[in-house]
């Protein structure tokens, strides 16, 4: 084998190496991302639920007025739609990614709730159980 072409033979390695470095790691980010954002939903949650117990313990459930309980949470429950929102478009921008990437793969499609592949054939993906359209 000449020089030439083990440098070209390890340009390639190092090529492939390097691209599914860049795969991984990107992945990793979103999934960082979508597990921040869960994170936080999970605060708000926490919150929402801290404030209707300590409300429900001050008032008289007979009268309760489920407005009142509403209008008193209404800032922690903005925050908890805003953030499903932002999970369910990260999730859609994650499997338009893996659809464009993934345009010629005939063996497999891409989960449009959480990205994952799955079969061609598959009813529901493997990942997050959702049934696949």
């Amino acid at each position: 084998m000449e020089l030439s072409d083990l440098r070209s033979r390890m340009y390639r390695v190092g090529n492939y190496i390097k691209e599914s470095t860049s795969k991984s790691l990107d992945s990793l980010k979103s999934d960082r991302k979508l597990g921040n954002l869960q994170d936080e939903i999970n605060d708000a949650y926490r919150m929402l639920g801290y404030s209707i117990y300590t409300e429900l313990k001050t008032i008289n459930l007979e009268s309760c007025d489920c407005q009142v309980l509403y209008k008193n949470n209404a800032e922690i429950i903005a925050k908890i739609d805003e953030k499903c929102e932002e999970i369910d478009q990260v999730k859609r921008e994650l499997a338009a990614e893996a659809a464009e990437k993934n345009v010629n793969s005939s063996a497999s499609t891409f989960c449009s709730h959480c990205g994952a592949a799955v079969p061609k054939n598959a009813r529901f993906c493997s990942k997050c159980g959702k049934p696949v359209v």
